[in-house]
């Protein structure tokens, strides 16, 4: 984030800090990045929108600093994750549930993820896709390589294929979690009880299955 803000940004304090960006997903996710309006920003924020200006350049760089800060967070997250010593099929399970945790505490920062796909500017979208799909499409494709070795998944798949579809079916679930859209699409398709947090084991186990059937080796 010290790339898209000023260095008097960086020395707010930490509360202030995350009152503004707090501040800037809420509006980027509730009405996109045009519309997006740095006034209501500054306002919900406690601060001027003079004061915003000399924090960042500009809107767009207060949405790539908070974008920055959402893949970051994303990315230790799962690292940490990673690097566990645990069965492919483990880390698919708390992936799964990881997946879920966040995306109901940190709704609008899936929100904002998810409508970036609706944004028109490619000098946004361009260094945006490869920052924050950079990450989690070599994670994916390793824990597959890594499951390959282990004799844990199947070898006869194309390795980068079967992370683009692990990871969408991973974007699909954390939808379902914080999107309108997809929230009523799992509704119909499987039930209106996503949000109740005792139906997670379903979700997670009826997933698991799925991956089970598509990347790992049978059990014996």
């Amino acid at each position: 984030m010290t790339d898209y803000s000023s260095r008097r940004f960086q020395k707010l304090s930490p509360k202030k800090q995350q009152a503004i960006i707090q501040a800037a997903i809420e509006e980027f996710s509730e009405h996109g990045y045009e519309n997006a309006n740095t006034n209501r920003i500054a306002a919900s924020a406690g601060i001027s929108v003079g004061a915003l200006f000399t924090y960042f350049d500009n809107k767009r760089q207060l949405f790539l600093a908070v974008t920055e800060l959402g893949a970051q967070t994303i990315e230790t997250l799962v690292e940490s994750l990673l690097r566990q010593d645990t069965t492919t099929e483990d880390k698919f399970e708390q992936l799964l549930r990881l997946i879920l945790k966040t995306s109901r505490r940190e709704r609008s920062l899936v929100r904002l993820y998810h409508d970036l796909s609706s944004i028109g500017n490619k000098e946004i979208i361009d260094p945006l896709a490869t920052r924050l799909e950079s990450y989690t499409a070599k994670a994916y494709e390793k824990l597959l390589d890594e499951g390959v070795r282990r004799g844990e998944v199947r070898s006869d798949i194309h390795l980068k294929m079967a992370a683009f579809h692990l990871d969408n079916l991973f974007l699909s679930l954390q939808y379902a979690y914080a999107c309108d859209y997809y929230e009523a699409r799992f509704g119909i398709y499987v039930s209106d009880n996503i949000h109740h947090e005792t139906y997670d084991d379903f979700v997670v186990g009826e997933t698991l299955k799925i991956l089970r059937g598509a990347f790992l080796t049978p059990r014996l």
